[in-house]
C-alpha cells in the first residue's frame, strides 16, 4: 500500500478437487497519487473511518445469507494481490492468472475512504451451484 503499487485483493474460493471459483470477495484499492512519505500528515475522522470499515464487515457478514450455498465439496481459498505490471513481486510469490466464475453474478459492497485509500468491494459468485 505504501507504494502504491497495490490494486486489488481477491479470496477465491474454490473447489479442491476441479478447481472450479465459487466465489471470489474482491476488493478495489485506490490511493491518493498525491500523497506520498514526504506529504503533510492527512487530518481524518478516525472515528468516521472506523464506522465505515465496520459497516462493509457487517455487510459482508449479512450478505453470506444472500449468497447461495457452496456446493458439498473439498473447498480452498487462495489470496490473490493484483498489482501495476512494473512490480516486482516477492521471491516467494507465485503469478496467476485472472480467476473468473463462468455464470457469475456481482453483489456490490460499501465502499470507504480514508482520504488517502479508497476502497470499493463486491463479492462475485456462481448463479448455477
Amino acid at each position: 500500500l505504501n507504494s502504491k503499487d497495490l490494486d486489488r485483493i481477491a479470496c477465491i474460493l474454490a473447489d479442491a478437487i476441479t478447481n472450479e471459483v465459487l466465489e471470489r470477495w474482491e476488493f478495489s484499492v485506490d490511493v491518493d497519487k498525491d500523497v506520498n512519505h514526504n506529504s503533510a500528515p492527512q487530518k481524518c475522522d478516525m472515528k468516521q473511518i472506523r464506522e465505515s470499515m465496520r459497516n462493509v464487515l457487517l455487510q459482508i457478514f449479512q450478505s453470506v445469507s444472500l449468497l447461495p450455498a457452496l456446493p458439498d465439496c473439498a473447498p480452498s481459498f487462495e489470496i490473490v494481490l493484483y498489482t501495476k505490471k512494473e512490480t516486482k513481486a516477492p521471491d516467494r510469490w507465485v503469478e496467476t492468472q485472472e480467476q473468473q466464475i463462468i455464470n457469475q453474478e456481482r453483489l456490490p459492497l460499501q465502499t470507504f475512504n480514508t482520504k488517502i485509500h479508497r476502497v470499493e468491494g463486491a463479492v462475485y459468485y456462481k448463479l448455477d451451484l
